[in-house]
């Protein structure tokens, strides 16, 4: 998919899924709150029962599931063959089918305004050529179709070895510009202060595993968190929700 390959399939497994979908000890609230936050901009803008959605950067499935449910026709791209193995045998076992195709998200492989809607969660930081992907996700949308992009907030060194560039709100907005995409909302993602609650704490052993086993049990009860998306700068992720307004004469 044009990013930097590593085998965290291969040594984790399906970890994003096991993550968001098993017991409720062992799900991580940020991650849940980051699919629910994304899938909810989505669905703020249109009707997922019968839309056809696009995962870019799918992994096992989860944001496949997750929009399956609520009846949506969905397609999942990935760059590793490991990764749509998976998401395709766990999405079966939930009673799922979707589509799945292995390519780069810097070249879709799909026709011109073929999708109602494009998530792309902690992809974009990954991408050699972001600008090429953004480009293609406004080519595959149809004309007022949406797209949900998620990155880590860039304030420093980069948080992951893995990562080509993170992205200021600044700099997302101005690529986003770039590509033709009309930002509709640059929201927060993962407040500052709940990620030092959540990870760090008093400092104290038992106190923090009191706190953590306190918001996992409120995001098993449906009250996690971090769905909770706050203005900048107060966040360390981007939730960005964008639309595409050409006509299709427009295009190129």
């Amino acid at each position: 998919m044009g990013v930097q390959q590593f085998d965290k399939y291969e040594r984790h497994g399906p970890y994003h899924w096991n993550k968001v979908f098993g017991p409720w000890s062992r799900v991580s609230p940020r991650l849940r709150g980051l699919y629910i936050a994304a899938l909810g901009a989505v669905k703020r803008e249109l009707r997922l029962r019968g839309a056809r959605g696009l995962d870019i950067g799918c992994g096992e499935g989860v944001m496949l599931r997750l929009a399956a449910e609520q009846g949506a026709a969905m397609t999942g791209l990935d760059g590793m063959a490991a990764a749509l193995a998976m998401a395709r045998k766990l999405c079966a076992s939930a009673g799922h089918n979707p589509a799945l195709v292995r390519g780069d998200a810097q070249q879709l492989p799909f026709r011109d305004g073929a999708f109602d809607f494009v998530t792309c969660l902690e992809v974009i930081e990954h991408l050699e050529r972001p600008e090429s992907m953004l480009k293609e996700v406004r080519r595959v949308l149809r004309p007022g179709g949406v797209v949900v992009l998620s990155t880590p907030v860039a304030d420093g060194p980069l948080k992951d070895p893995f990562h080509v560039k993170e992205f200021t709100p600044e700099e997302l907005r101005e690529a986003i510009a770039q590509a033709g995409l009309e930002m509709v909302n640059l929201l927060g993602l993962h407040p500052r202060w709940l990620d030092r609650l959540y990870f760090r704490a008093t400092g104290w052993r038992t106190a923090d595993k009191v706190v953590r086993a306190g918001i996992k049990a409120t995001t098993a009860l449906g009250c996690n968190p971090y769905t909770w998306t706050p203005k900048q700068p107060n966040s360390s992720g981007i939730l960005a929700l964008c639309t595409v307004t050409f006509t299709p004469q427009a295009r190129k």
